[in-house]
């Protein structure tokens, strides 16, 4: 999962767009059928609903998106839904509880979330790659290429054109199920089912998975989040409620903010190498933001839960440690870890530019 979402980064960062052409942010929007985009789509919001034609890419930060038009380039997004039955030109990059496709995607699919699933009438002419709960692949659609997946369950019942490579805890096979290259599944090292359905060339490789509790390191970063966090809301105690309220009315274009910041900032690193102190201080604060983004997550989270009937301080240290849990979960983890950086990096700066704008004054 952590290889799949490093091989992500490294892919956005390669064809973010340096300058954006139209920002939408509210509620909810719809772009209606002849609507035509300008350049690059940027949307924070509820929900929205594009019929449209966007020339380049999409860009969302949503509770519920569906794509029923036509991205010429690529569609980035973070949302709790995600419905693409139009036509996608490029690559398709989400993360979300579920993703559905029944829509024609040209390029890759990048889909991680609990639900992945690739419904009636959809056609990736690219490669797959999947980190979920439960992945899908329905009796009529099609993988044009290879399919990379990682997932607690998964059931298969269409056409992949090119290989297989699974990690999964438990499979079904449908009876049409057909794959065109070499086909490789890991299972757990007690898994007892008959795989009924399977490819001929399928090769089973059975792994013992540690349990994820065992993980000492796992402890340690939890520990140190946990005393980092109280110095902070000890130093800074309006920090508990200011940002709780900022939750609860800005959590869309904080989530659209940590994910800018979290792919454009390498980029001005790289560009500000020439002035070298520089970067190496940009380096630094990248880091720092990076880590306090999951303390941040853990607080807003923790004063969301409690609603102030319990201590701030013990509910950060409640929220936090089921936090540092999800996030070690295996598959999910590293996307309970990627939502948390950017949600909270991105509230966090909101925060800080609230203040500058004078609407808090410091404690």
């Amino acid at each position: 999962m952590r290889k799949k979402l490093s091989y992500l980064i490294v892919v956005l960062l390669t064809t973010l767009p340096l300058m954006a052409n139209e920002f939408v942010s509210d509620e909810s929007h719809h772009f209606a059928p002849g609507d035509t985009i300008n350049g690059d789509l940027f949307y924070a919001g509820g929900q929205m609903t594009f019929k449209g034609y966007a020339p380049s890419d999409i860009w969302t930060a949503t509770e519920t998106s569906r794509i029923s038009g036509e991205v010429y380039d690529d569609l980035f997004g973070f949302s709790r839904l995600v419905i693409v039955d139009g036509i996608v030109g490029g690559n398709v990059f989400n993360f979300a509880e579920t993703i559905e496709i029944s829509g024609h995607i040209k390029g890759d699919l990048f889909a991680f979330g609990q639900n992945v699933k690739l419904v009636d009438g959809a056609v990736v002419e690219g490669n797959v790659f999947s980190g979920s709960q439960r992945f899908y692949l329905s009796e009529n659609s099609t993988i044009k290429g290879s399919l990379h997946s990682g997932a607690e369950t998964a059931e298969l019942q269409g056409t992949v054109g090119g290989s297989i490579e699974l990690h999964l805890q438990r499979v079904e096979f449908g009876p049409e199920f057909s794959v065109g290259g070499e086909a490789e599944l890991t299972l757990p090292e007690d898994y007892k089912k008959e795989l009924v359905n399977a490819p001929d060339n399928l090769v089973v490789k059975y792994e013992i998975r540690d349990f994820f509790l065992d993980d000492i390191a796992l402890y340690w970063g939890m520990i140190s989040a946990v005393v980092i966090g109280l110095l902070l809301l000890a130093l800074f105690p309006e920090l508990h409620d200011r940002l709780g309220d900022l939750l609860t009315t800005h959590w869309a274009p904080g989530a659209g903010i940590g994910l800018a910041f979290l792919i454009a900032t390498p980029i001005v690193i790289v560009l500000a190498i020439a002035v070298y102190p520089l970067a190496f201080i940009l380096t630094a604060l990248y880091a720092i933001l990076i880590y306090l983004g999951i303390i941040i997550t853990a607080l807003v989270l923790g004063s969301l839960a409690f609603q102030d009937k319990v201590n701030k301080y013990i509910s950060y240290i409640i929220s936090v440690v089921v936090l540092y849990l999800l996030m070690a979960v295996p598959y999910l983890g590293g996307l309970f870890e990627f939502l948390a950086i950017i949600l909270g990096s991105g509230l966090l700066i909101i925060y800080f530019w609230t203040l500058r704008k004078g609407k808090w004054q410091t404690a």
